[in-house]
């Protein structure tokens, strides 16, 4: 079990080595690829789209190749991962803390994050909240997402330092003052993933992976 008195795992340092050892989605990590290819689809054009903790930039690439009009932000810990999208895309990608984040209030129209709570612990994962709910507009869209009933242990290769279930994720928006619009459930499998993912979605025989939330301000 993860001692809150830790200093949390996810450094600058951590992420950027992370981030420089990969730069596409792996070729059998289909449910990464789904849950990128139906998040972009939630986003239209001519708006202001913040993400925050963008790290390898999947959904950026997602976005680009779309072809949709927007303004694109992002914020993350990771220097490779800033100068990286930086070069790339353009100036709006900076290295930011997620709790802190320098951009006026009520200025997105759409905030994604993606696979982000897991890695901050309770008080943090708090300040975080705040923060988006601060920056969304009123009538703006959360998008947010997390990995379901991952284990928690200390060195986790991939950082995480808390476990979510469904209900777990619904109930600290809630009390952060979002209301969930859509939950979408997320399957893994590393052969005939579209066939078995729909088998577990209509029968419920398997737990879900991982779940996105699309929420809005109370």
């Amino acid at each position: 079990m993860i001692n809150l008195k830790k200093t949390n795992p996810n450094t600058q340092l951590f992420w950027d080595e992370k981030i420089r050892a990969q730069s596409t989605i792996a070729a059998g990590d289909y449910i990464t690829r789904d849950r990128i290819k139906y998040i972009a689809k939630k986003i239209s054009s001519n708006i202001k789209v913040l993400d925050v903790g963008f790290g390898y930039g999947f959904l950026e690439q997602q976005l680009v190749n779309s072809k949709l009009i927007i303004k694109l932000y992002g914020v993350d810990i990771s220097e490779v991962a800033a100068k990286r999208l930086t070069h790339h895309l353009g100036r709006h990608f900076i290295v930011a803390n997620a709790n802190s984040i320098p951009f006026k209030g009520n200025t997105f129209d759409v905030i994604c994050l993606l696979e982000v709570l897991e890695h901050a612990f309770q008080k943090e994962k708090d300040l975080i909240l705040k923060e988006i709910y601060r920056l969304l507009k009123s009538n703006g869209k959360l998008i947010v997402s997390v990995p379901l009933y991952d284990s928690v242990f200390e060195n986790h290769p991939s950082g995480h330092v808390r476990m979510y279930s469904p209900e777990k994720l619904l109930l600290e928006l809630s009390s952060m003052g979002f209301k969930v619009l859509q939950k979408k459930f997320l399957y893994a499998f590393s052969s005939f993933y579209s066939q078995k993912s729909f088998f577990c979605n209509f029968f419920k025989i398997k737990q879900p992976n991982n779940l996105i939330v699309v929420a809005t301000k109370k």
